[in-house]
């Protein structure tokens, strides 16, 4: 609580609760509360600048029972510049640009990868650790696996690519599906997406030693 409190966001150390309603003399921990905004806000904005990296671990390691093999988990934010052109009658006139912002996990198989959606990924991010690290272990196995990722930039740069051609393609269906009977789209779409892609967390979990 010190950082929140040099930021001005809470006078002095305060119990806390996650569930509703809270106890006598506990403040309620929801998505609009001073600490889950500055976890935001560093996670997804300072964080990935590599000029705040004290305020809260961005890589994490455990063994667990819920994969049997080495399982590696990116959250990655991606952004595209959605350019576009509208026909005047006489010529195509350039629009201001569009921010597209998107956040996905993704799941390392080998040299593929592969979105996480749905149930699946949520419980492979839930998953729990079987016991403690050695904290040398734990340096080590992290070391290598973000060491790795420069590694990775070719899939993450087509992975982005193939979503900026899915937005690109939603835009212009949606904008299509908005005229009227015999109206023509008299707009053109392109949709690049801002390379390299910003890798905001890395889970590494790997198979609990059998007994």
């Amino acid at each position: 609580m010190q950082w929140l409190r040099q930021v001005g966001r809470v006078a002095a150390l305060q119990c806390l609760s996650f569930q509703s309603p809270a106890r006598d003399g506990s403040q309620l921990i929801s998505r609009s509360h001073p600490l889950v905004v500055e976890l935001v806000d560093f996670m997804a904005e300072r964080a990935p600048s590599g000029l705040d990296t004290d305020l809260a671990a961005r890589a994490s390691f455990i063994r667990t029972k819920a994969v049997s093999r080495r399982t590696q988990l990116l959250v990655l934010r991606l952004r595209h510049q959605l350019h576009q052109e509208r026909w005047t009658g006489h010529f195509y006139e350039v629009l201001q640009a569009l921010l597209l912002e998107e956040c996905l996990t993704v799941r390392l198989q080998g040299d593929a990868v592969e979105p996480l959606e749905g149930r699946s990924g949520q419980e492979l991010l839930e998953a729990a650790p079987s016991r403690n690290m050695d904290p040398g272990e734990r340096q080590q196995w992290l070391r290598t696996a973000v060491g790795s990722l420069d590694g990775l930039a070719p899939w993450l740069d087509a992975l982005a690519q193939r979503l900026a051609q899915l937005a690109e393609d939603d835009h212009r269906r949606l904008r299509k599906a908005s005229l009227r009977l015999r109206q023509t789209l008299r707009m053109n779409y392109r949709c690049e997406p801002t390379l390299p892609v910003d890798v905001i967390r890395l889970f590494l979990l790997l198979p609990a030693p059998s007994l």
